[in-house]
């Protein structure tokens, strides 16, 4: 044990003297991934799912607002069960420190797994499915949910200007600003007054039910085209930078756990391991808590210098380094001293170290590839991870935590002892900059929980009717910048297609139509010109996702084409009353290898004439928008082609996939459709998403 002592004791001091150095030794960075860290072999998650999996869970695991209890998530793969194991840790001090935050953690997700353990056990029933997934996810995070949106003091006990109130004062800045963007103020009007009403019913009446619609409703602003751009454009006179950027926050982080609820859907829809997942909690061995006996140990400054330079180039002597940091030599050796005590007494082992232990202590035979926490990973996990290289944390934001430590049964490794000479490498770097400059490196201090932010797009479902939402105008949900598609981008060019005979289909409300010549004429107003707008992410080499905007403007009788990718999704292609957008994702077995990854897709917005000359063609089959909910199926040929119509508005899609076997269903809620297959021996998922607004 004294050599595990040796090394915490040299670890405590290296940390103390790096945050002596400066308190945030490194920009935000993004983790590159190196082939060691993504094994795809007998896993049945990708990558990039995995990844984005664990940081919806790690987000949704905090659930109070305590830094010192911050969660990390990683998903291990059993293969005996076919299912996942999703383990979950958080920040200790103690064996017996967070036992009780620990076990609310586990009995929330257990709850939401268990209801994607019934996704599939009920065919027909998406929408109210995933809206039970939405609500136990609201269950779970409601004190955290009501400490964001300021209807209480934190834990600090600092009232902060309620959200609502905040809400109301961008409406009235806006309001005294001259607008560049009257379209996209009137929709935030709109949407954030309807936000207001939802918040002062819940005060009202504070039900988790309220709740729900507070968080949906926040969801519709969220989506408002444009809206970070509106607000920043608010004058400082009128509302200062920091009230701005602090409701972009609240909306951008309330937002997420309406997107959680459908990426969480989705994944159980498109992966049979995911219905079959359960949650376990780290507990490292009352040992690993250790602290290292001071028996007489005084921390020095000159003689942690003379350690880490005493076979390099470098000074010896802390007096031209205090110097330049412009404190005096006396408050350096003092400070140095008080965060070294403080360090070894106090600090706690973070949930993604746990993890790591966690991991390298059992047999995997699928073990994790990525650990996710609530926040981006400090300086110092950051640099853990890079030492040990196996598991891949997304980001970091440089901050450099003092009160940071390793497990004492990992002290005596050689483990520890890389991370030590990781860390010295670093302080004589800083050392040597510090001389150069003549100055203190200074980085601003970050924005810690910017985790995989999220992006505008689509969910599943929307988990309220118009009547649920006061403003009476539903849209898609967005999901989390953590699942980010392939860029495919449109191409020139049109899927084939062969005719859908209405035989096929089995409207059991009556809601499909078998053709365009019962559509009523009644709903023919409106423009037939629109903006194409959409969101889609190319992935890195190193599979780093990132975001890129595309735009498109269609005007009648133009269409669009282009070519889906196993995993990925096509834009949004939006009209003033539709938007639609098309998942793709075919499943391989392991015993077989997939026939096709592309699915062919045209999306073409019909002009006037078009839809009279279509409505003749009444051998199709139609969706018609703004009926009720419904459920049908029918089989899948070689290609397809049907129209989706609302309000005299017409789409026509055609889409062409190399399949082995056919079979097909799909659920259409009044804002959104999925068409769902199952192909064996594949397992397939195609989910074809519309709404309006």
């Amino acid at each position: 044990m004294d050599a595990a002592f040796s090394s915490s004791i040299a670890c405590a001091e290296n940390i103390s003297l790096l945050y002596l150095l400066h308190s945030v030794p490194s920009p935000p960075i993004r983790s590159p991934i190196n082939a060691q860290q993504t094994p795809k072999a007998g896993y049945s998650l990708p990558f990039d799912k995995e990844r984005s999996l664990a940081s919806t869970l790690a987000f949704l695991c905090s659930i109070r607002d305590d830094p010192n209890r911050i969660p990390a998530v990683c998903i291990e793969e059993d293969p005996d069960s076919a299912g996942l194991t999703i383990v979950i840790a958080i920040n200790k001090a103690s064996w017996a420190d967070g036992r009780k935050d620990l076990q609310a953690v586990q009995q929330g997700l257990q709850k939401i797994l268990a209801t994607l353990a019934r996704v599939a056990d009920i065919d027909g029933q998406s929408q109210s499915q995933e809206s039970n997934v939405f609500d136990n996810v609201v269950s779970m995070c409601s004190e955290r949910l009501i400490s964001r949106l300021r209807f209480r003091p934190n834990r600090r006990n600092k009232t902060k200007q309620p959200f609502a109130e905040v809400l109301h004062r961008a409406i009235d800045s806006l309001g005294h600003a001259k607008s560049k963007s009257p379209e996209v103020e009137k929709a935030f009007r709109n949407q954030a007054r309807n936000v207001i009403k939802l918040a002062d019913s819940w005060t009202k009446y504070q039900t988790e039910a309220r709740l729900s619609k507070l968080v949906e409703g926040i969801r519709l602003l969220w989506r408002v085209d444009g809206l970070h751009d509106l607000l920043r454009s608010i004058p400082n006179n009128l509302m200062d930078p920091s009230s701005r950027d602090s409701l972009w926050n609240i909306i951008t982080k309330v937002a997420r756990y309406r997107e959680a609820a459908g990426l969480l859907y989705r994944r159980a829809k498109q992966f049979l391991v995911v219905r079959q997942a359960k949650v376990v909690s780290v507990n490292l061995p009352e040992n690993a808590f250790v602290r290292v006996p001071r028996n007489g140990y005084t921390p020095s400054l000159q003689s942690t210098l003379a350690r880490i330079n005493s076979q390099n180039d470098m000074p010896q002597d802390s007096e031209r380094i205090v110097h330049i940091l412009g404190i005096q030599q006396k408050d350096a050796e003092r400070s140095f001293a008080q965060q070294t005590r403080r360090t070894m007494e106090e600090a706690k082992i973070h949930a993604e170290v746990q993890l790591e232990w966690h991991c390298q202590t059992r047999n995997l035979k699928r073990p994790p590839r990525v650990i996710c926490s609530s926040k981006d990973a400090c300086f110092l996990c950051d640099k853990f991870f890079a030492t040990t290289g196996k598991l891949h944390i997304p980001k970091s934001h440089g901050r450099l935590y003092p009160g940071w430590r390793l497990p004492i049964v990992l002290a005596s490794d050689d483990k520890t002892r890389q991370f030590n000479a990781v860390l010295e490498e670093t302080i004589r770097q800083s050392i040597r900059a510090l001389l150069v400059s003549r100055k203190k490196t200074l980085y601003p201090d970050p924005q810690e929980s910017t985790i995989l932010t999220l992006q505008r797009s689509t969910s599943t479902l929307a988990s309220s009717t118009p009547s649920d939402i006061a403003s009476g105008e539903p849209e898609s949900s967005p999901f989390d910048s953590t699942d980010k598609p392939a860029d495919t981008g449109p191409c020139s060019g049109s899927g084939e297609s062969t005719a859908v005979t209405p035989h096929h289909l089995h409207p059991p409300f009556g809601d499909v139509e078998g053709g365009l010549a019962d559509i009523t004429q009644d709903h023919r107003s409106g423009s037939n010109s629109f903006l194409l707008q959409s969101e889609t992410q190319r992935s890195s080499q190193h599979g780093g996702p990132e975001a890129h905007n595309i735009r498109h403007a269609l005007s009648d009788n133009q269409s669009v084409a282009g070519i889906i990718e196993d995993g990925h999704m096509t834009p949004l292609y939006k009209t003033a009353t539709l938007t639609l957008q098309i998942e793709y994702s075919v499943h391989a077995s392991e015993e077989r290898e997939r026939e096709s990854r592309q699915l062919k897709y045209e999306v073409e917005y019909l002009s006037a004439g078009d839809v009279e000359r279509a409505r003749l063609q009444s051998q199709y089959p139609v969706i018609v928008a703004e009926k009720g909910d419904y459920t049908c199926s029918y089989p899948i040929t070689e290609s397809r082609l049907f129209y989706i119509c609302y309000r005299g508005k017409i789409l026509k899609v055609k889409l062409k996939a190399k399949l082995l076997e056919t079979g097909c269903n799909f659920c259409l809620s009044r804002l959104i459709l999925i068409l769902c297959f199952q192909i064996f021996p594949f397992s397939f998922f195609f989910f074809f998403f519309f709404f309006v607004f």
